[in-house]
């Protein structure tokens, strides 16, 4: 007895292979769904979804093979693959010729799609940095890899010991070398220095760490690059420059005075430039860790969008121990973190950030004298004297803590946006599928 139910239309596409269709889930549509959508027999429609025709289907398809070059095998040779039909239902000629079926007619068997995704097809696959695979209205969820997981994995187990481990090393070395630190949690210089060092030599591995895993260059987005220097310098200029503005706000409130610290002019020169260059390295190692290990890590969970929240979540947590904690600092640093973020997928480098972190660091205590995330610095510039209200001086976090800092950030957005032109990033490859 003949089957009831209707033949399919010529020229159905298929779109992903038969072993892996249980994998792939859309995040409204089955692939039940998805198919008996492309069929034309979707009875219970899900919320959010669309209906494609086959002719846009194929155009869309067609579009992108035209151009030749979709996925780079080489980076995920397990990945779906997408093959499609020849089309023969009826069209008019103006439609054959947009799709151009006949140049580019694959098989019924699967063909993987070789080479390199040109620069045309960066703002079209755009959507894969969001955790989805599309083109056009057609949307796919793809799934982190192995590599993906063991890379959060380590992350995770970095995060936990980090700190920990870095005082293990750096205690007996300040120790063996006479070095300590002073009460009223102000910190001189040389055991700064020395944690610094340790940190940022703790964070090279770690970076190297998440490259080798994710099996992604170091030469490159967003450690390595052109303009690494002239973007240290612009970040550096934007840092300093807000920090001060946000002092001389809270000065102009007459919340605060400031004089010059009773210390001789080369005493003066050797502190300030020593906790500058000291600074530098520190906020390095803290970019190395939170906008280069997280980032390329969180990303591929969560997106750009999501690795940037991420990262400050992160970065206010890592100072939840600093002393003098508040919550409207903590935000502060939230907001900060995902600052610093943006700056790294808008410049592609991370060196805006670095260059931005030290001079926000220096002009808040080595240079004003004001504490800087909770702690003083020794041979301070100037004396920072706040009289006013912590909501306006920022109390034991100093300015760091204040109202003013959110508005501080916030010209160094502005700026940052101004001084540094959009570094369009390629897509990121999909995921293989394991």
């Amino acid at each position: 007895m003949p089957s009831s139910r209707p033949a399919s239309p010529p020229g159905l596409i298929t779109v992903l292979e038969q072993r892996k269709r249980s994998l792939i889930r859309s995040s409204c549509l089955s692939f039940r769904q998805f198919r008996g959508m492309i069929r034309g027999r979707v009875k219970n429609r899900p919320r959010n979804s669309q209906y494609f025709t086959k002719r846009s289907l194929v155009k869309v398809f067609a579009k992108s093979f035209k151009e030749r070059r979709l996925f780079e095998k080489r980076q995920h040779p397990k990945t779906f693959i997408i093959f499609y039909q020849r089309v023969i239902s009826k069209q008019s000629p103006a439609d054959q010729s947009d799709s151009k079926t006949d140049d580019f007619t694959v098989k019924t068997q699967t063909e993987r799609i070789k080479g390199q995704t040109p620069p045309r097809l960066d703002q079209r696959m755009r959507g894969l940095t969001k955790g989805t695979f599309s083109m056009g209205t057609l949307r796919l969820a793809r799934l982190p890899s192995l590599r993906s997981w063991l890379a959060l994995l380590f992350i995770a187990a970095v995060y936990i010991g980090f700190d920990h481990l870095a005082f293990v090393i750096d205690k007996p070395l300040a120790k063996a070398f006479g070095l300590h630190t002073t009460a009223r949690d102000e910190m001189e210089l040389l055991p700064y220095a020395l944690l610094m060092v340790v940190r940022f030599l703790m964070d090279l591995p770690v970076v190297a760490g998440v490259c080798a895993i994710l099996n992604c260059p170091i030469a490159g987005f967003p450690l390595l690059g052109p303009r690494m220097g002239r973007l240290t310098v612009i970040g550096l200029a934007i840092g300093l420059t807000v920090m001060t503005g946000a002092i001389l706000a809270i000065m102009a409130t007459g919340s605060a005075d400031v004089a010059v610290s009773a210390q001789s002019p080369l005493s003066a020169l050797s502190y300030g430039s020593g906790w500058l260059v000291f600074d530098f390295v520190g906020a390095t190692g803290e970019e190395l860790f939170g906008r280069v290990a997280v980032l390329l890590v969180a990303e591929r969970f969560v997106g750009r969008g999501g690795a940037a929240i991420v990262s400050g979540l992160m970065f206010s947590a890592l100072h939840l121990g600093n002393p003098g904690a508040s919550w409207i600092w903590l935000a502060r640093l939230f907001f900060q973190g995902v600052l610093l973020a943006y700056a790294v997928y808008r410049t592609g480098s991370v060196w805006w950030s670095v260059g931005y972190h030290t001079g926000w660091n220096w002009a808040s205590a080595p240079l004003f004298g004001a504490a800087g995330s909770g702690y003083l610095d020794q041979g301070h510039l100037l004396d920072f004297m706040p009289t006013g209200s912590s909501l306006i001086t920022g109390g034991a976090v100093g300015p760091e803590g204040s109202i003013f800092a959110f508005v501080a950030m916030l010209c160094a957005f502005m700026l940052l946006v101004t001084t540094t032109s959009g570094h369009r990033l390629a897509a990121r490859p999909v995921q293989e599928i394991s």
